[in-house]
């Protein structure tokens, strides 16, 4: 994506609000940019920092910036607001959770990556990241864990959110049918199912959840 910077980069102005930037001496207000452009300036400056906020006035202008971004930066993400209506309902299958979880994720798992939201997503209190990465369950296949007891497991499905179901369907679900649990992550596309013998994780393996067939074994 050089050839779409390097136009930027012989113009005294974008030399001058670099420069700006780098002393880091507060906001740098930019003016006269057209709506069209704004994209490519904010890709041309997004390599003086790793981690970038894009804040919107609203929804509609978050996604069209969004749109707009991801074609300079593969390595983009929207972060959606609540829907003060229907956030609870449940009507799109949790994918307002979803989309959300999936940032949350990349920013404890990438060293480099734009998020674009709007002023109304970032009025809810999250928890720090810290916090939210000690809260991530790891389970690995043939490590026996002391603390892998069912019991414990379910309880802290629950904690995190999980609704526990007789058949998994649908992200942000769990199921237990004796020593077999699957689990529906917020941030995958198909779920798991854990297969334990003891308290031994025996297989991981991922299924479709219309057919409940295996696709893929996992470690």
């Amino acid at each position: 994506m050089l050839s779409f910077t390097q136009p930027l980069k012989g113009m005294a102005e974008f030399e001058e609000i670099e420069k700006s930037l780098e002393k880091n001496q507060g906001i740098v207000q930019i003016t006269g940019c057209l709506e069209s452009q704004k994209a490519h300036l904010i890709h041309g400056l997004s390599g003086k920092t790793p981690m970038r906020l894009v804040i919107a006035g609203d929804e509609r202008q978050a996604k069209e910036i969004f749109e707009d971004l991801r074609f300079y930066d593969k390595n983009t993400m929207f972060y959606p607001a609540k829907d003060l209506l229907f956030f609870q309902a449940d009507i799109q299958g949790n994918l307002l959770i979803r989309q959300r979880m999936c940032v949350i994720k990349a920013l404890l798992e990438q060293k480099e990556l734009t998020v674009v939201t709007s002023i109304d997503g970032c009025m809810d209190y999250l928890m720090p990241l810290e916090e939210i990465g000690k809260k991530v369950l790891q389970i690995r296949k043939a490590h026996q864990n002391p603390d892998f007891y069912m019991d414990v497991l379910k309880n802290t499905l629950v904690q995190l959110g999980y609704e526990r179901v007789g058949q998994v369907e649908m992200p942000g679900q769990f199921s237990v049918r004796g020593g077999i649990v699957d689990i529906y992550s917020l941030t995958e596309e198909n779920p798991w199912r854990i297969e334990l013998w003891g308290d031994e994780v025996d297989s991981i393996r991922s299924f479709d959840a219309e057919s409940q067939r295996s696709l893929e074994n996992l470690d």
